[in-house]
């Protein structure tokens, strides 16, 4: 099968703490994407679908600000 990806989105939100110059953050969302699936009939003819699929997104990550 071939798969190409017409539009991949995220929705997210995020929530932290700030300590001095440091955040510490949580976010999480929704995640959508829009393909093309192409295959092959057994005749040999090409065919293919558009699928939209959704799903969630989450992850934990820091920031910090350099002095200067």
């Amino acid at each position: 099968y071939n798969v190409r990806h017409k539009l991949l989105a995220s929705l997210r939100g995020r929530l932290g703490i700030a300590f001095d110059r440091t955040l510490l953050f949580a976010t999480a969302g929704l995640a959508y994407t829009q393909a093309n699936v192409g295959g092959y009939s057994p005749g040999g003819t090409p065919n293919g679908t558009k699928r939209n699929k959704f799903g969630g997104v989450a992850g934990l990550g820091i920031e910090w600000k350099q002095s200067r």
